[in-house]
């Protein structure tokens, strides 16, 4: 994902009415006067932030019979926030000039003439100074104290400070009284390193999740008490059973009914399970999400899972 599109995702829930809409969607497809009657919005308001969504690409929409119902892109929002911010910089370029320009302008204020005047006071530019100092030093050459002392006095009158430092800050590895570079700039930077390989494992992780085929199904939340079940079905049917154990785990579930049972009961009396889930087609044009809308209408139909005996809203009748 470039920054571009984070900025359209970020931009298109930035609105109070839009992110109503979002909530209202996650719940289950719906068309646009159901939305702007469910949400008292006008007709024409609604269908503008359903456009909004859809440019986003966090909303889609279908025909069924008379009607245009709109459902969310799971897999959009099964993206984290990491991942909307860790975009290919087209910037990179022109900051690492910056930063190689800082990093000129520091030596030239504290070198003169191949020597070293004094030590900064500040921690960042203080690190500047040790690694270039650090030039001075052979790779894959190791160095006895005396050796290391001569060859940053040539540079700055208190070596053991600078010797101390360097070796503190990883930029010198040291042992038993022998010095040398380690064997990448990366490694002399601790710190960077550390960050650069978390930055790589994210990125692994992203794109192996992005990459992986996620099981669309539906799921059912069943109240052991009553007997009262919940239907539901999503793109991604795991992360779907997840959300629901979270939503009312920490009391933000839409469905208000369910949410009353479940604070009333406690976690011990609900069951999550996956009814049924749709293996990976060979055709890359398969709809999931007909197939998923199907499969929910199938199950709703079998278990009729409303009034006395369930959870989910009876269908209006069109």
């Amino acid at each position: 994902m470039d920054m571009q599109q984070s900025i359209i995702i970020l931009k298109a829930l930035a609105d109070p009415s839009r992110l109503k809409i979002v909530n209202a969607l996650l719940e289950r497809p719906q068309y646009v006067e159901e939305l702007a009657q469910r949400l008292d919005l006008a007709v024409s308001t609604t269908s503008h932030h359903l456009k909004k969504l859809e440019a986003a690409g966090l909303a889609g929409k279908k025909k069924e019979q008379y009607y245009v119902v709109y459902f969310v892109r799971e897999e959009v929002f099964d993206l984290s926030l990491r991942c909307l911010a860790d975009f290919r910089n087209p910037e990179a370029g022109a900051q690492d000039r910056r930063l190689r320009d800082y990093r000129k302008k520091i030596i030239r204020a504290f070198f003169e003439g191949g020597r070293l005047k004094r030590l900064p006071a500040q921690y960042k530019k203080r690190l500047v100074v040790l690694e270039e100092l650090a030039k001075r030093f052979d790779p894959g050459v190791k160095y006895s104290e005396p050796e290391i002392n001569a060859l940053i006095q040539n540079a700055f009158e208190d070596h053991c400070t600078v010797r101390r430092e360097m070796a503190d800050n990883g930029i010198l590895k040291r042992k038993d009284g022998v010095y040398w570079l380690p064997e990448s700039r990366d490694a002399a930077s601790p710190g960077i390193s550390k960050r650069k390989r978390k930055m790589d494992k994210r990125k692994a992780l992203k794109r192996e999740y992005m990459e992986a085929f996620r099981a669309p199904g539906i799921c059912k939340v069943t109240n052991t008490v009553n007997g009262k079940v919940f239907l539901a079905g999503s793109l991604n049917v795991e992360a779907l059973v997840r959300r629901h154990q979270s939503e009312l785990k920490l009391g933000s579930h839409r469905n208000e009914e369910l949410l009353k049972d479940y604070k009333e009961l406690g976690a011990e009396a609900f069951t999550f399970e996956i009814l049924e889930s749709i293996e990976q087609s060979k055709d890359a044009d398969f709809d999931y999400a007909k197939e998923v809308e199907v499969l929910l209408d199938l199950w709703l139909e079998k278990l009729q899972p409303y009034g006395d005996k369930g959870y989910n809203r009876p269908p209006k009748a069109r």
